[in-house]
């Protein structure tokens, strides 16, 4: 067995179809395939091999992934921006950068009968509690206009 669902046999049967399902919903996942992303990408670290958000906390991190500073959300000229990336290591992209991605995404799309608050013009997040690591990292950001925080965080 492998997560429980599915047989070892049909497993890699449903990431297929989930991997599928997934380039509809968002075809510009593709892009992450072609040859001007991946140099773009190999620029990145070689410019940058640390992790920015480790080194703002004074660890030396080796980078692995590329991310873009601000959500392309499909835009191709952002996307391709060298401008718009930085390196970052695995968990502090999957962790901390895309909660504050996904919470910015809640906030923007209220549930329903509720509308987001806002302040300074920029828009509140009440879902997301960032970790005492990158939360100093994260006011500066919310600083420059670039991620918008959560009146409520606390140390």
């Amino acid at each position: 067995m492998t997560d429980g669902r599915f047989c070892d046999a049909h497993a890699a049967e449903d990431r297929q179809r989930h991997d599928r399902a997934r380039q509809e919903a968002q075809p510009w996942r593709g892009w992450y395939k072609v040859k001007s992303w991946l140099d773009i990408r190999a620029w990145r670290l070689s410019v940058e091999p640390l992790c920015r958000m480790c080194a703002e906390h004074g660890q030396t991190v080796a980078a692995t992934v590329v991310d873009h500073v601000k959500p392309h959300h499909g835009d191709r000229a952002l996307f391709f921006s060298r401008e718009n990336t930085q390196s970052l290591c695995k968990p502090c992209h999957d962790g901390p950068k895309q909660a504050a991605e996904r919470a910015a995404a809640r906030a923007a799309q209220p549930a329903p009968g509720r509308s987001p608050r806002r302040v300074g013009g920029g828009l509140i997040l009440g879902a997301f509690r960032p970790t005492d690591r990158c939360l100093k990292q994260m006011e500066q950001r919310a600083k420059l206009g670039k991620l918008f925080l959560w009146q409520g965080v606390r140390r």
